[in-house]
């Protein structure tokens, strides 16, 4: 953060990203909010940088329903789903798979 100012966390739906960024985050909003995303997405188009008025660092969930810009400015992370042993779906002993 303190390199680039921002992170795009990218990855299929479901994998944590939204979690993961909000245990980092101290202030966030929900583009998908159905009872503000009129209100978020007018102050995206007309105010911008009223958006950023917040506890820092700042989530923007959904943020690609938003004009945007930050080329260069912005750091990317993939996020990949667990995998069966991350989520104790699974052991880690192929002797007691029963094989």
């Amino acid at each position: 953060m303190q390199a680039f100012g921002a992170a795009l966390i990218v990855g299929p739906k479901g994998c944590g990203k939204t979690t993961t960024a909000k245990q980092q985050a101290k202030s966030y909003i929900e583009f998908q909010d159905e009872d503000e995303r009129e209100n978020d997405l007018l102050f995206a188009n007309t105010h911008p940088s009223d958006l950023l008025k917040g506890l820092k660092p700042r989530l923007f969930d959904e943020w690609q329903d938003t004009p945007h810009t930050g080329t260069i400015r912005i750091s990317g992370m993939k996020m990949y789903p667990m995998s069966l042993y991350e989520s104790k779906e699974s052991i880690d002993d192929i002797k007691s798979a029963g094989l």
